[in-house]
């Protein structure tokens, strides 16, 4: 019986938030607990999950799925779309869907929606005998959230395709269409996807216990005019700060992460980015020599706390106990 199983990690900004959702560069490292996709062959459709009550039988006909709006559904109808724009055949199977993502019932901002769609559409694939590269695989992602457009960096798409740490600009998509199951080969303009070596930053990241909705964060930035001219602060910050990595130069790359945070601190939006909670937490850090910042769109989830590495023990021990250290969880930083 044929059996694929796929792995594909969460993700974790580091630098550009906001910034890259307009077309302007991120870092993003990849987290170690994984979204993971079973595919069995079978004589049916069916699909289960850690997080349904129930397996879910569905029926396929000329492609489409017979069941309500899902993220699963949208994701399945696409790819299976692809297999018959291919001249693929599609096989009955059933999918089994785990996720860490979620480990002890807690949403920790990691990003799993990203990590499903790519994981359901390789699984498919591969499930299928197609194999294609992780560019490619992220363009196919794209074009199944295509409505977000506008709104979506799609940052968490390439994190789950690559698998790295990232540099990653969005492309501007320029055509009156939208992309199109043909242009997964073709350049997409100003894409721009670069792994790069990242290894024992000395950054503790401390979980909020504070879960935060990007996507109300990330229209309320962008519905204020005064915003816009604060994304290209917030992307010179950010490729400074890349530049700093790849010159293993600690000293600028604190410079420019307090800089990424003053330029975030300067958005004005309806509710407050950096929290009670994030101020709790470094509280009795302001006579270290740091830099911090919150990871992702604020208002919960993670804050990141950058120090010299002979301070990383003494700043783990000045973390409020109540709020979860998760850099064991992260590739790219150092572990506790």
């Amino acid at each position: 019986m044929k059996s694929i199983r796929i792995e594909k990690p969460g993700k974790l900004y580091l630098a550009g938030e906001y910034a890259v959702v307009k077309g302007y560069h991120a870092i993003i490292l990849p987290s170690k607990w994984h979204l993971k996709v079973t595919i069995t062959e079978q004589d049916h459709f069916s699909i289960m999950s850690d997080q349904f009550q129930n397996k879910i039988v569905f029926n396929v006909r000329d492609y489409k799925i017979d069941y309500p709006y899902a993220l699963w559904k949208h994701t399945l109808q696409s790819v299976y779309r692809y297999l018959k724009f291919i001249k693929v055949d599609l096989n009955p199977h059933h999918i089994d869907i785990s996720s860490e993502l979620h480990k002890d019932q807690k949403k920790w901002g990691l990003g799993s929606s990203g990590a499903i769609t790519i994981a359901l559409i390789d699984a498919v694939l591969q499930f299928h005998d197609v194999t294609l590269t992780p560019l490619q695989i992220y363009k196919l992602g794209v074009i199944t959230q295509k409505d977000l457009i506008d709104k979506s960096s799609f940052g968490d798409l390439a994190m789950s395709a690559y698998q790295v740490p990232l540099v990653y600009k969005k492309f501007t998509w320029n055509n009156a269409s939208q992309p199109r199951f043909q242009d997964i080969n073709l350049p997409w303009h100003d894409l721009f996807i670069e792994p790069i070596n990242i290894s024992d930053l000395p950054i503790v990241i401390v979980n909020t216990n504070q879960t935060a909705s990007s996507y109300k964060l990330v229209q309320s930035v962008f519905s204020n005019q005064h915003n816009q001219s604060l994304l290209s602060d917030i992307d010179a910050c950010t490729t400074n700060m890349y530049e700093a990595i790849k010159q293993h130069d600690l000293n600028a790359f604190m410079h420019w992460m307090r800089c990424h945070h003053d330029a975030l601190m300067k958005l004005n939006v309806k509710k407050p980015l950096f929290t009670e909670k994030m101020k709790d937490i470094i509280a009795s850090m302001h006579e270290k020599n740091i830099a911090y910042k919150f990871s992702g769109a604020g208002g919960g989830d993670n804050m990141m706390i950058l120090c010299h590495e002979e301070d990383f023990k003494s700043i783990l021990e000045l973390v409020p106990k109540q709020y979860p250290i998760i850099n064991n969880y992260i590739q790219g930083v150092k572990h506790v």
